[in-house]
C-alpha cells in the first residue's frame, strides 16, 4: 500500500516574480506583494488592443471631449470587472463599481477635470477593493490608490518581465530558450533606445542609413501624435485592466505595543482643571468675535471710524477658518474618546458650546464671502472657498459626534473623507460656469446690480455655458459702443466653440445640446458688423 506525501506549500501562497518556487502570503508585514496568482492572460492583451482601437476612433482628431469619453471609461470599467471578477465579491467593490458607472454618466452631461480625476482614483481604488484591510480604512485606501497611480507605469514593465520569464516554459531546445530569455529584453530595449537617439542625433541617423531599406517600400508610419496616443491608452488601460498593484500596504498586526491615537492619555498639561479653564477662556474670546459679527455684519451696525465695510468683510475670512481648524485640533487632543482620565461633565458642556461657536464662526465666514461676492462678483475659487468652509463645519460636527458616540479616530477620518468624496462626486454633475455667469450678469453694475462692472473676459474663459448670460448682457449695451463690440467678439468666440462641438458627434454632450436649444430663439444682430455671428446662429439653430 502506497502513501502520498502532501504538498508542502499552501494553495493560497502566491509565487513571486523572482522565482516560481518561492511564495509569500499576501498581507504579511513588510512583504512586497507580487500578484503572481493574477497573471496577465491573452484576454488582457485582446482587451487592451480593442480599447486602443476604440480610443483611437474616439479621441484622435476629436475636437473636444464629449459623451464618448464617458463611454470609453465605462468600457474600461466593464472590462476591468470582467477580467477581475474578484473585485466585485465584496460590498465595497460593488458600491464602487456602481458609483464609477454613475461617474461615467457625468461625462454625458459634460466632461470635467474633477470627474476625470475622480474616475482615475476610483479605478485605482477598485483594484484594491478585494483587500478588506485596505477598503475598511478610507485613508489607507486613498493612500494605496495614489501609490498605484504613481507606480502604475511600472506595471506593464513588470508584466513584461513575467512574460519573459514564461519563455522558459516554451518547448525549445535548451540552448534556444537560454538565448531568447537572456537576450530578448536587453537587445529589444537597446534597439528602441538606438532609434530614439537616431531621431535626435543626425550622426547616429547617418550610421543607420544603410539599414533603412524599408523606406524603399511604400510604407508610411502613423503620425507621432497618434503613436503617442496609442502608448498612453495602452499603458493606462493595462494598469487598470490588470488591477494588480505590485505593492499594497500590508495588514498590520491587530495587537501592538504601540499606542493608537485612541489610546493616548490626556496630555500632562491638559488636566481636567486646565481643560475647564481653557474652555471658559476660549468661549469668552469667541463670544467677542461672534458678537462683533452679529452687530456689524449680520445686524448692519455702523462701523467705527477708519474701518471700511469692505476691509471688515474681506480680511476676516481666512483667519476665521484657520481658527476653526485649530479649534478642531484642540478638541481632538483634549477630548480623546478612550482616554483613561476623562474631563468633567462641565468641560464637555463648555466644549459643545465652543464647537457651536466655531460653527457660527464658519457661518459668519460664509456670510463674509457672500457679501464680498455681492460686491466683487463670483468666481470658481470663491465657490470652492464656500464649499471648503462647509466641509470644515461638517468636520467640527463630526468631531462632536465622535466624542458623543465614543467612536474611534478611524471613524472620524472615514467620515470626513466620505463627506469630501460625496461633495466632489455631486459637483461633477453641477454646471458651475452657468451659475457664475448668470449671477455675475444679474449683479453687474451695468444692469443695476451692486457688484463691479462685468468681467467679460472671465466669462469667456469659463466656457460656453456663459453664452445665455452674455446674450442678456449684450442686449442691454448701447449698440456700437466699446463694451458692445468687446462682448460681441467674446460671444463669437464662444459660438465657434459650440459650433465645433456640434460638428463632431464624438464631442456631443447633453449640456451643450441643451445650450444650443436654449440660444436658438436669440435675437438677430443689430448691426451689419455682426452678420458673421448671425450665420453662426443659423448654424446653431439647424438640427
Amino acid at each position: 500500500m502506497t502513501t502520498t506525501t502532501p504538498p508542502t506549500s499552501s494553495p493560497t501562497e502566491t509565487p513571486t516574480l523572482g522565482s516560481a518556487a518561492e511564495a509569500k502570503t499576501p498581507g504579511a508585514a513588510g512583504d512586497v506583494i507580487w500578484q503572481g496568482t493574477h497573471r496577465p492572460t491573452i484576454w488582457h492583451v485582446v482587451a487592451v488592443v480593442a480599447l486602443i482601437v476604440i480610443g483611437d476612433a474616439i479621441f484622435y482628431t476629436s475636437v473636444d471631449l464629449g459623451w464618448t469619453a464617458g463611454a470609453f471609461a465605462a468600457l474600461l470599467l466593464i472590462a476591468t470587472v470582467l477580467l477581475n471578477p474578484r473585485l466585485v465579491h465584496s460590498k465595497a467593490g460593488i458600491v464602487l463599481t456602481v458609483l464609477l458607472l454613475g461617474l461615467c454618466l457625468s461625462f454625458v452631461e459634460s466632461p470635467t477635470t474633477l470627474a476625470t480625476t475622480l474616475l482615475m482614483f476610483g479605478l485605482a481604488a477598485l483594484a484594491l477593493a478585494d483587500r478588506p484591510h485596505i477598503s475598511a480604512r478610507f485613508w489607507t485606501w486613498a493612500e494605496a490608490s495614489l501609490m498605484m497611480l504613481v507606480q502604475g507605469f511600472l506595471r506593464p514593465l513588470i508584466d513584461a518581465g513575467i512574460a519573459l520569464g514564461s519563455i522558459k516554459t516554451i518547448k525549445l531546445p535548451s540552448r534556444g530558450r537560454e538565448i531568447v530569455s537572456t537576450w530578448f529584453f536587453p537587445v529589444g530595449l537597446s534597439l528602441v533606445f538606438l532609434l530614439m537617439f537616431a531621431a535626435g542625433n543626425p550622426i547616429i541617423a547617418k550610421w543607420l542609413e544603410p539599414l533603412q531599406w524599408f523606406e524603399q517600400i511604400n510604407f508610411q508610419l502613423p503620425e507621432e501624435a497618434r503613436i503617442a496616443l496609442w502608448l498612453v491608452l495602452g499603458f493606462a488601460c493595462w494598469i487598470f485592466l490588470r488591477a494588480a498593484p505590485f505593492f499594497v500596504p500590508p495588514e498590520r498586526a491587530t495587537k501592538s505595543t504601540a499606542r493608537t491615537p485612541d489610546e493616548v492619555r490626556v496630555l500632562p498639561a491638559l488636566t481636567p482643571e486646565t481643560i475647564i479653564r481653557a474652555m471658559v477662556l476660549f468661549n469668552a474670546v469667541f463670544a467677542i468675535q461672534n458678537g462683533l459679527d452679529l452687530h456689524y455684519m449680520w445686524g448692519g451696525g455702523k462701523l467705527p471710524e477708519g474701518v471700511t465695510y469692505a476691509s471688515y468683510v474681506h480680511s476676516g475670512t481666512h483667519p476665521l477658518i484657520a481658527s476653526a481648524l485649530l479649534a478642531g485640533a484642540v478638541v481632538l487632543l483634549a477630548f480623546p474618546s478612550n482616554a483613561t482620565e476623562k474631563p468633567s461633565r462641565w468641560a464637555y458642556l463648555l466644549m459643545y458650546v465652543w464647537i457651536a461657536q466655531n460653527v457660527f464662526l464658519i457661518l459668519s465666514a460664509m456670510q463674509r464671502m457672500a457679501l464680498y461676492v455681492d460686491a466683487y462678483s463670483l468666481t470658481y475659487l470663491r465657490i470652492a472657498a464656500v464649499v471648503w468652509m462647509g466641509l470644515v463645519a461638517s468636520g467640527l460636527v463630526l468631531i462632536v459626534l465622535r466624542i458623543m458616540l465614543s467612536k474611534s479616530s478611524r471613524w472620524l477620518v472615514n467620515a470626513n473623507i466620505l463627506a469630501l468624496i460625496v461633495v466632489a462626486y455631486v459637483s461633477c454633475f453641477v454646471d458651475f460656469a452657468r451659475y457664475i455667469a448668470d449671477y455675475n450678469v444679474a449683479n453687474s453694475r451695468e444692469l443695476g446690480g451692486r457688484a463691479v462692472a462685468l468681467d467679460v473676459k472671465y466669462l469667456g474663459r469659463i466656457g460656453t455655458s456663459s453664452l445665455p448670460a452674455l446674450y442678456k448682457y449684450h442686449a442691454t449695451l448701447p449698440v456700437g459702443s466699446a463694451k458692445w463690440k468687446r462682448t460681441n467678439r467674446k460671444i463669437e468666440q464662444l459660438e465657434k466653440q459650440l459650433l465645433r462641438r456640434k460638428s463632431d458627434w464624438r464631442a456631443w454632450t447633453y449640456r451643450s445640446d441643451r445650450l444650443i436649444r436654449e440660444i436658438k430663439p436669440n435675437a438677430a444682430p443689430k448691426t451689419p458688423e455682426s452678420t458673421g455671428r448671425n450665420s453662426k446662429k443659423q448654424d446653431l439653430a439647424t438640427d
